[in-house]
């Protein structure tokens, strides 16, 4: 029972990433989206591109599995944005990537922030 529980803990907080997958640094391309989708997060624009760069790198470069989830989040915004607005992501404005947002993510309320697409993820300013 005890393994049970602790399976199910892991696959909850998010621990099963592929152990099997590659690291390395992801594309300008994949970056872009990435940057893009961090910008609408934080919602400043103006936040250093270096710095997220940096860190990605990192994160990509050092730890197996997340060069793949990050390559994969990268394409599955890109192909959601290319298949609803004939664009990709990384050029969206901000209202079309929060209504891209509001009907892709799950609900997960925030008692802190309530914007839209914000209220309906697990991305509030919680877990930010």
């Amino acid at each position: 029972m005890l393994n049970i529980l602790k399976d199910l803990k892991k696959a909850v907080k998010g621990n099963q990433l592929d152990q099997n997958t590659p690291k390395g640094k992801l594309g300008d391309s994949e970056f872009e989206i990435i940057n893009r989708f961090f910008q609408v997060i934080v919602a400043d624009n103006s936040f250093p591109q270096t710095i997220l760069r940096r860190r990605v790198d990192l994160l990509t470069s050092e730890r197996v599995g997340f060069l793949n989830e990050f390559s994969f989040a990268a394409n599955f915004l890109d192909n959601i944005a290319n298949s609803n607005f004939n664009q990709s992501f990384s050029k969206l404005d901000d209202k079309t990537i929060n209504q891209l947002l509001e009907n892709v993510l799950r609900q997960y309320p925030s008692r802190y922030n309530n914007s839209n697409w914000r209220l309906n993820s697990r991305i509030t300013s919680d877990n930010i």
